[in-house]
């Protein structure tokens, strides 16, 4: 944006402003004023290294400004009036105190013919509550992106720029909607915006990455174009120099969980295949990193229990910085009945506690001792046919996805399209029911404080008198098992505790192994007696074709008839008079 460009040059004008005679030497008053765009690279890289102390006197600096000094008392620092330190002032003063943003930009000085700087005079633009406020926004904000990574070090400068780059484009979005109608806010413009309010163009973006880098000690400067019309940042890693466009890797419109890494640690042949111009600073020419792996991820890389992990989205692997490959992500996004779109468009994403990825339907939790992911989501909407979840990820204590049914985001997709989901890991309970009458159907629910948390209905098939169940995405719980026959019929199994996958049929109780419920309960009342024998004797039953009779579960044998030997069942001595079984688990 413009508005970098413009940098505050502190010019003498004698003549034109008093001129103070109260010590022996005359002492000259001159202003800060705004200079017509001028191109910068490095704010305070100078021409000679200066001989006074540039980085006390910022530290200085800052504490006087947090005081509100409108009056700095420069004298100690030595700092002649030349040009070339008035304009280091000017830097420090306008693009190094980036949390100092209740600075007025215009300022003045004092010095004596004898040349040295006595005091620097500036004005607030707000009042020291209104900055209290939000200083204590920025605070935080800045603690939510670098806590972990200030004093970390187990952390490179390469890996902690790599994660500040992501967690910022992450954070932030470019202000497309102001910038397309022309009204963007200024505080668009600042690093404010971008870290506290997640909303800016280029400028925000590249100070508060400066302003970050530098709290980790990396040290950077700001590099801007007038013919892209366009600010970044040129940070030094391991002595060497490189291009980092935080903007241009932030994709517009935004889409959460998304980060491209196509201009991160560039060389200058690297990144002016994109950034085509010939006024900007093209002094980075070291290489190392034009071809690494991150070029091929477009998820944000994530630190976590100490591991960075991070998504190559050409391969389709869920990776730890070293490379070691730890599970597939491969899987494709809908674009029609029979197309896809090209690509993979995974996202990851941690609440602090565990480790998530997104595929095209689903969230998997990958469990690191285990080394697989556990699905804990599945996207489903019989409305959006063909949607899929391009967006996903953590924030403000929640999780969200954002559904499309292309890659491509428009000004509404995230507004319109964003769901908050919640994640728990799920299991499958697995059994099976033995009956002697294979029409039987059955109701099997998991019951939680009595009331039925899920449920299935199962009936035989090919006459077959073994039905198998299952019931999945079940939450960990301990749950009653039910499995009741049309009438009343019930079999109960109680106190299953689930947090694992289950398989009834296979457990070593054989009462629980083999679900037999008590045959014979024709009225459904939860006994077998007299009342029974009346049902399946009657008229309405009794010698009746299968699909004629009234109450069909009088066949208990299952061979299509209500006869004699659904009576001989019915009344022997492992039935008649026996009531709904109860088996605790």
């Amino acid at each position: 944006m413009k508005r970098i460009l413009c940098l505050i040059m502190a010019v003498c004008v004698v003549g034109l402003t008093p001129i103070w005679a109260a010590e022996p030497e005359e002492k000259v008053l001159c202003s800060g004023v705004v200079a017509a765009e001028k191109l910068y690279s490095a704010p305070t890289t100078f021409a000679a290294e200066p001989t006074w102390d540039v980085e006390g006197f910022k530290e200085y600096l800052r504490e006087e400004l947090c005081k509100f000094s409108t009056e700095i008392n420069l004298y100690s620092f030595n700092i002649s009036a030349s040009s070339e330190n008035v304009d280091i002032i000017s830097d420090i003063l306008n693009y190094e105190l980036i949390d100092c943003f209740h600075v007025s930009g215009a300022f003045r000085y004092s010095y004596y013919n004898g040349d040295r700087i006595m005091t620097l005079y500036v004005t607030y633009t707000m009042t020291p509550e209104e900055y209290a406020e939000k200083k204590a926004a920025w605070d935080k904000a800045v603690d939510e992106v670098i806590g972990d990574i200030r004093g970390n070090t187990s952390l490179t400068d390469e890996e902690s720029a790599l994660l500040i780059h992501d967690r910022l484009a992450l954070r932030c979005e470019y202000d497309y909607e102001n910038y397309l109608a022309n009204t963007l806010p200024d505080i668009s413009y600042t690093a404010y915006g971008c870290l506290v309010n997640g909303r800016s163009v280029c400028q925000g973006y590249a100070e508060a990455y400066q302003y970050l880098l530098e709290q980790v000690g990396i040290d950077s400067y700001l590099c801007a174009s007038d013919a892209l019309n366009h600010v970044w940042n040129i940070v030094e890693i391991d002595g060497d120099y490189y291009h980092v466009d935080v903007t241009w890797d932030d994709p517009v419109w935004d889409v959460p969980g998304y980060v491209r890494h196509t201009n991160f640690l560039c060389s200058s042949d690297v990144f002016l295949a994109s950034h085509e111009a010939q006024d900007y600073d093209t002094s980075p020419n070291a290489t190392k990193y034009d071809d690494y792996f991150w070029r091929n991820s477009r998820a944000a890389f994530l630190i976590f229990d100490g591991e960075i992990y991070y998504i190559d989205s050409k391969a389709g692997t869920l990776n730890t910085y070293d490379g070691t490959v730890l599970c597939s992500v491969s899987d494709k996004w809908m674009a029609g009945e029979n197309s896809y779109w090209v690509g993979n468009f995974s996202c990851l994403a941690t609440d602090g506690t565990d480790l998530y990825y997104s595929l095209s339907e689903e969230i998997y939790r990958y469990d690191i001792s285990a080394g697989e992911g556990k699905k804990v989501y599945t996207w489903e909407s019989a409305e959006e046919e063909f949607y899929s979840i391009y967006g996903f990820q953590y924030r403000d204590g929640v999780f969200e996805i954002v559904v499309n049914d292309t890659p491509s985001f428009d000004a509404n997709t995230k507004r319109e399209n964003t769901w908050v989901i919640h994640l728990f890991e799920s299991y499958t309970v697995r059994g099976q029911i033995t009956t002697p009458n294979p029409h039987d159907a059955f109701t099997v629910e998991l019951l939680l404080n009595g009331s039925v948390m899920y449920s299935t209905v199962v009936s035989g098939t090919n006459g077959s008198k073994t039905i198998p169940f299952a019931i999945s995405d079940v939450l960990a719980g301990v749950y009653d098992l039910r499995i009741a026959k049309e009438g009343g019929l019930e079999f109960i199994v109680y106190g299953i505790f689930v947090n694992q996958d289950i398989d009834l049929t296979t457990h070593v109780n054989e009462t629980i192994a083999n679900i037999t419920p008590v045959t014979g309960d024709i009225d459904g009342d939860g006994y077998v007696d007299l009342k029974d024998v009346t049902l399946l004797t009657s008229s309405n039953t009794y010698s009746l074709p299968y699909d004629e009779a009234v109450n069909k579960s009088a066949d208990l044998n299952g061979d299509g008839f209500f006869d004699l030997a659904d009576l001989i069942i019915l009344t022997s001595a492992e039935n008649y008079g026996q009531t709904k079984t109860e088996v605790n688990y």
